[in-house]
């Protein structure tokens, strides 16, 4: 099945570049290593890219008429305003009530890098937003609402994306992704989510700037 295809090839995709990256963190060191990393996560993501194209499948959502352009633009930008102030307010919940660290260690960590390596923003703006939304909103989320309700389907996908950050913001990283289901859901297009998480990797990193 088209289905069962795509979804594989992005999913095995996106772990591949994953244990590249792993191996490059071991093999490598300072600028050179952010130099590999960058060009490996760009690649990456134009490889991922060119296999939703080749094992082209259409889900459900990517079957829906597509938003008129102003209204699109709407969505996204109320959704990245939407996600500023949830991402905040859960910040704050998080540690007033379940004692977590104030801020996000994997943010930290690469607005750290963006300062010292400038074009490793590529990566974090570009790269990231584009294979997480290829494999999270599009190969599980979209996908499996060709065989179970669409908020099943977020709600494993967006657990999934949490998970795959790592840091114990589980319910800070499980409400973007859930925020980015419904822009891919409510657009029909994963162009629409994905612009959204490039908005929010871009304000956050630039917005450091300013600290």
């Amino acid at each position: 099945m088209k289905v069962k295809q795509n979804t594989l090839a992005l999913s095995i995709a996106w772990l591949g570049i994953m244990y590249g990256e792993v191996f490059l963190n071991t093999s490598l060191k300072g600028n050179v290593l952010y130099i590999g990393l960058t060009l490996w996560t760009v690649l990456g993501a134009l490889g991922m890219l060119l296999l939703n194209h080749f094992f082209s499948w259409k889900n459900p959502i990517d079957q829906k008429e597509s938003l008129p352009a102003i209204k699109e633009l709407g969505l996204i930008l109320i959704s990245f305003i939407l996600l500023i102030l949830l991402q905040n307010l859960l910040m704050v919940f998080e540690y007033k009530v379940l004692k977590q660290p104030l801020g996000s260690a994997n943010t930290n960590t690469l607005i750290a890098i963006y300062h010292h390596y400038p074009y490793y923003l590529f990566s974090i703006v570009l790269a990231a937003p584009i294979m997480e939304e290829l494999v999270f909103r599009k190969a599980i989320f979209g996908n499996l609402c060709q065989f179970c309700p669409p908020l099943i389907s977020a709600l494993l996908s967006s657990a999934l994306f949490s998970i795959a950050h790592g840091d114990g913001h589980f319910l800070v990283y499980a409400m973007m992704g859930l925020v980015l289901c419904y822009c891919y859901y409510k657009g029909g297009k994963l162009r629409t989510s994905m612009a959204v998480h490039i908005l929010l990797n871009a304000f956050i990193l630039f917005s450091s700037n300013l600290n």
